[in-house]
Parts: structure tokens; C-alpha cells; sequence
């Protein structure tokens, strides 16, 4: 069709992991779109830590159903190990206030 190489910006990926949990968005052919599973945005903003990211992490709590900082802890220690930062606490705490 003409379109440069660069047409498409896939420089996200740096920011997943290899192996990350994805769903499909459009398969067609000559184009295959991806992105990564809900559960595992949220865990990264939250892991992210930036407040800045307070709205998206509520929208998709809301969009997972979650009820309580307890739910969302669960998602963001599925995927981490280890203790959470304080701060990552702090802002999971802060979308259910």
C-alpha cells in the first residue's frame, strides 16, 4: 500500500514482557494485532507506580469488576514477585477511597 516501514508503532513493546498474557484484537490479513490482557495493564501501571496513571488504573479496575484494594493486590501479586513497593500500595489503596 505504500506506507513507510515505520507506519505502525510497535514501540510498546519494549515495556512487556516476553511471554506477557495477550488477547487478540484484529487478525486479518498482513496485519496481526495484539495487546496485553487487562489484568496484566493494570498490573503494570500499578507497578509503574506514577500517580499519573491513577484514572486509567480505576477505569480498568472498573473494567475487571474489582471491589476492593484486596482484589487489586491480587492481580498486581499474581504478576510480581516479591513484596509490593509502598508506593504501589499506597496507590492501590488509593482507587478504592
Amino acid at each position: 500500500h505504500g506506507l513507510p516501514d515505520a507506519w505502525l508503532n510497535d514501540q510498546v513493546r519494549v515495556f512487556v514482557a516476553p511471554g506477557a498474557p495477550t488477547v487478540e484484537l484484529i487478525d486479518v490479513p498482513g496485519l496481526r494485532v495484539r495487546m496485553v490482557r487487562l489484568d496484566y495493564l493494570f498490573y503494570m501501571k500499578a507497578w509503574a507506580g506514577d500517580p499519573i496513571d491513577q484514572r486509567d488504573l480505576r477505569v480498568i479496575a472498573n473494567a475487571l469488576e474489582l471491589k476492593d484494594e484486596n482484589q487489586a493486590s491480587e492481580i498486581v501479586r499474581g504478576f510480581s514477585p516479591g513484596e509490593l513497593p509502598r508506593d504501589v500500595e499506597i496507590l492501590l489503596e488509593s482507587l478504592f477511597e
